[in-house]
């Protein structure tokens, strides 16, 4: 699981999720393994092994094509609300000091 969503705040807040996407926002919590993550964090699902849970769970072939675009949009979602939070993380972080800060800070110590 990414750290990202293991780091997640509890949000206390309510939410309604339409009766049409619930079967598709539970299909896409049960993936949650199957993220693909590299260096530089979460950089989407893993299709290969998302295909053969929706025909599991649909087997009409038109529903599985909603439900896997339905779990693409969700992806998508995540994969840009994780990059806007780490853009405002960012702008929150101390500065960088030059380099004539750094050297002052040297001669302080010595």
């Amino acid at each position: 699981m990414p750290e990202k969503i293991r780091e997640a705040k509890a949000i206390d807040q309510d939410f309604t999720v339409w009766h049409d996407a619930e079967p598709s926002l539970a299909l896409f919590l049960q993936l949650q393994s199957q993220w693909v993550v590299g260096m530089a964090g979460a950089t989407g699902l893993n299709y290969g092994s998302i295909i053969p849970v929706v025909a599991l769970y649909e087997k009409n072939t038109i529903r599985q094509r909603e439900l896997f675009e339905d779990i693409q949009a969700l992806e998508h979602g995540c994969l840009q609300g994780w990059t806007d939070s780490q853009a405002i993380s960012a702008k929150e972080k101390p500065k960088n000091f030059n380099k004539q800060e750094i050297d002052e800070r040297r001669q302080m110590r010595c």
